[in-house]
């Protein structure tokens, strides 16, 4: 979350009106998240922190990437030869409207003291993303909504000539056009 490429998360949680605030309350013993595009509540994937209502398909095998004593945005991640071919498939299923299912990866950065995870829900043109920070005994864990943006070009991260440059290029995809900041919690965890 420290790179660039994850700082659109944290302009979202910052800017992004909330999904489950009392404006938007509504039936919530309604069936399970139908999917991103004319539901009411782009937030259903979402109903409560660690709770996901929408399908979990993965599209392709978890991707993990090893920043080393960097961080993202650094230049410095590593993927063995098994996540970079799963980068290949994210990038293939990003580049496909009629995907629809899950995109999850996991980060360690420097040297392990962060460690993040994401879980990125697609289908059609529209997304849900899920993160989870684990920092200094500190856990956040968001979600947002919001379509993927426009002008993400899952082409040009193909052909960029390391695995590590191709992940963090994915991560672009991240940067939800139109989101929607669906749950924002940090929780210190006990030591």
């Amino acid at each position: 979350m420290r790179g660039t490429q994850w700082l659109a998360l944290a302009l979202l949680a910052a800017l992004a009106p909330g999904c489950n605030d009392d404006s938007s309350a509504g039936d919530t013993d309604g069936p399970a998240c139908e999917g991103y595009g004319e539901d009411p509540d782009p937030c259903c994937c979402f109903p409560e922190p660690g709770v996901v209502a929408c399908d979990q398909t993965q599209l392709c095998p978890t991707i993990e990437a090893d920043c080393g004593s960097g961080m993202l945005g650094m230049g410095m991640c590593t993927l063995d030869q098994a996540s970079d071919a799963a980068v290949m498939c994210a990038l293939t299923a990003l580049g496909d409207s009629g995907s629809d299912g899950s995109l999850v990866w996991l980060v360690q950065e420097s040297n392990g003291v962060i460690q993040s995870s994401g879980t990125l829900h697609i289908g059609g043109s529209r997304a849900a993303l899920e993160a989870t920070i684990l920092e200094d005994l500190n856990t956040t864990q968001q979600a947002f909504a919001g379509a993927l943006p426009s002008d993400f070009d899952a082409q040009a991260c193909a052909a960029l000539d390391t695995a590590g440059a191709r992940f963090e290029c994915m991560l672009n995809a991240t940067a939800l056009e139109d989101g929607l900041t669906c749950h924002d919690v940090s929780d210190p965890t006990s030591g």
